[in-house]
């Protein structure tokens, strides 16, 4: 167990940095490595406390980790990034509207979180998305429209009721009007 140190913010022209399945553990500042930064992994450390501020990066891995509080939309602030996975920390409160403003974003995993609230709308306006994973959290209400799938979409996929409930959502319940029986 230990910190990333301090020689880190040394390192001049740093595009990837890649630390994952360690024992590193604290709080990390990405103020700390380089401004040329892109791709971080941390994912299956002990990193804790709040979310790091991290701006240029595509490619943000801190899967696995025990990063506590709310997703805040200082975190959300860059439109580079095109990869987002912060599954399996201890993330709570509601997914931030600003979500939907991520418009290069491919890939949010965001599972096994304490994320509460309604699944925000503006999800939908991710037009870029391929892999999205909300499960093991603790959402309610409604699912947003453009997660609706009609019968006949439905019946050409061969996709029944119950695979769509487990193959979309994957834990998360919806209310039986909002599946367009």
């Amino acid at each position: 167990m230990g910190n990333i140190g301090s020689w880190i913010g040394n390192v001049t022209y740093l595009d990837i940095l890649v630390m994952r399945n360690n024992y590193l553990e604290g709080r990390f500042e990405c103020e700390a490595v380089s401004r040329s930064l892109y791709y971080l992994d941390l994912s299956h450390n002990h990193f804790s406390g709040p979310l790091p501020i991290c701006s240029r990066l595509q490619y943000l891995h801190l899967q696995g980790n025990r990063f506590n509080g709310s997703i805040s939309d200082a975190f959300l602030n860059t439109s580079q990034l095109l990869v987002l996975n912060l599954k399996d920390n201890d993330l709570s409160g509601n997914v931030p509207d600003m979500i939907g403003s991520l418009s290069s974003l491919r890939v949010l995993l965001l599972s096994q979180n304490r994320l509460t609230g309604l699944i925000p709308e503006e999800l939908c306006r991710l037009k870029q998305i391929s892999m999205m994973d909300l499960s093991i959290n603790s959402f309610f209400g409604s699912i947003p429209s453009c997660f609706r799938i009609s019968a006949s979409e439905r019946s050409s996929l061969g996709i029944s009721i119950f695979h769509m409930k487990k193959f979309l959502m994957n834990g998360i319940t919806p209310h039986i009007s909002d599946m367009e029986l």
